[in-house]
């Protein structure tokens, strides 16, 4: 399987799968801040293909506008982790904030096998059992 940071998805092949939920939340605070992964500032290149970065070289641009589809997904994704509570918090501080299981497990004073657990529980539900059932309900059925 590839790691997170060689898989990609546009904007509009965004349906919350696993994988999608993964890559969203790796790259959550770049959501939030309206920029979509990948889309890097324009940088001036010279005749040799290569980036020019000294001062002078730099061509001045306005300041770069948030991607509101970017905002929207991170909204989207905020609004349903936040529905799965606890479980949701653990998702965000494993993948968001880059903390390993042990971490995130002393963290919460929980085990290791409670933060794999709650995470493929809340991922689970991202995915589409939240329009059916809330997440206590569904989590304890």
């Amino acid at each position: 399987m590839r790691s997170l940071n060689e898989i990609y998805f546009t904007q509009e092949e965004i349906r919350f799968t696993k994988v999608q939920i993964l890559f969203l939340l790796w790259h959550l605070n770049e959501l939030k801040c309206g920029r979509w992964p990948g889309d890097e500032p324009t940088v001036p290149i010279n005749g040799s293909g290569v980036a020019v970065l000294g001062a002078g070289n730099m061509q001045s641009s306005p300041p770069s506008i948030p991607d509101n589809t970017a905002l929207s997904i991170a909204r989207e994704l905020e609004r349903r982790l936040q529905a799965c509570g606890r479980d949701g918090l653990l998702l965000k501080a494993r993948f968001s904030d880059g903390k390993s299981v042990k971490q995130v497990s002393e963290e919460f004073g929980i085990t290791k096998e409670w933060v794999y657990n709650s995470c493929q529980r809340a991922v689970k539900y991202i995915q589409g059992k939240r329009k059916r059932i809330d997440y206590a309900h569904w989590k304890g059925g």
